[in-house]
């Protein structure tokens, strides 16, 4: 399987699509954290200094959206990485990999930890250089309080984390169905309808839209529990606390190493033409 895994991380680092990929993981965040910061500026300017962003042009938060899956860099990634995985069934490299004698389950594993591999050096391209731009910017937010600090280090940990699971999503879909199109629709949907359906139930029990919203705080936890939530720009609003954490990471090891024996079960009976 590591000759598997050398010729896939090969195949996915020397092509012209990865060197895309690593420019916009260096363009986009000097893009996105300078237009956060001029409009910053002019609020400033417009408010005498006085914050009316509700937080949302603040160092933390900029940094934990960073890691969102729904929007910039996180679809970037998951368009790629479904990309490269697809791309071995399109051009016969799979089919040529079984007739060789590697077993699918060796594949299936060499495709899902390129996958990662590729995620996370991207994601950490991409972060480290919003962290670095937000922190040397935006320095009227800093220095952070002991549970900011540790609420942004969950957020990180989380953040990366996401990655993986992402990269448990793009492999299965891509192996199993087999086409770029439909693998990167269906991908991209789940990570939208989840994003979105989870911030929604979240602000109505933060700030109380509903009536009675005591009645349903018990239903947090379940939001935490799902994939995803633990993401984005739906914390930026939230405190990441232990309890947050814990789920989110409990949440990710069950439901990614779902996706996994339910991937290698279905690419092991997969007719492969």
């Amino acid at each position: 399987m590591l000759s598997l895994l050398k010729a896939d991380l090969f195949r996915i680092f020397r092509g012209k699509l990865a060197r895309i990929g690593l420019i916009i993981s260096v363009v986009l965040p000097v893009v996105i954290v300078l237009i956060y910061y001029a409009a910053d500026a002019s609020l400033a300017s417009i408010t005498d200094g006085e914050d009316v962003t509700f937080g949302l042009f603040s160092a933390s938060s900029l940094i934990k959206t960073s890691f969102s899956v729904s929007d910039n860099m996180g679809l970037v990634i998951i368009i790629f990485s479904v990309i490269f995985v697809s791309l071995d069934i399109v051009n016969g490299t799979l089919r040529n990999k079984v007739i060789a004698g590697h077993s699918r389950t060796s594949i299936y594993c060499s495709h899902l930890l390129s996958s990662i591999i590729y995620n996370l050096v991207m994601i950490i391209i991409y972060t480290s250089i919003t962290t670095l731009l937000t922190l040397l910017l935006f320095k009227r937010n800093n220095p952070f309080s002991a549970d900011e600090i540790r609420g942004l280090v969950y957020s990180i940990v989380l953040g990366l984390v996401t990655y993986v699971f992402i990269a448990t999503v793009t492999t299965f879909l891509a192996l199993i169905l087999g086409s770029i199109a439909p693998s990167i629709i269906l991908t991209v949907a789940y990570t939208m309808v989840i994003a979105f359906v989870t911030m929604i139930f979240f602000l109505i029990f933060q700030w109380g839209a509903i009536e009675d919203a005591e009645r349903f705080e018990p239903l947090k936890y379940i939001l935490y529990f799902i994939p995803l939530f633990a993401n984005g720009s739906t914390l930026t609003v939230a405190e990441v606390n232990n309890t947050v954490f814990i789920e989110g990471m409990v949440s990710y090891l069950l439901f990614g190493g779902l996706n996994v024996f339910l991937g290698l079960l279905a690419f092991n009976r997969k007719d492969l033409k």
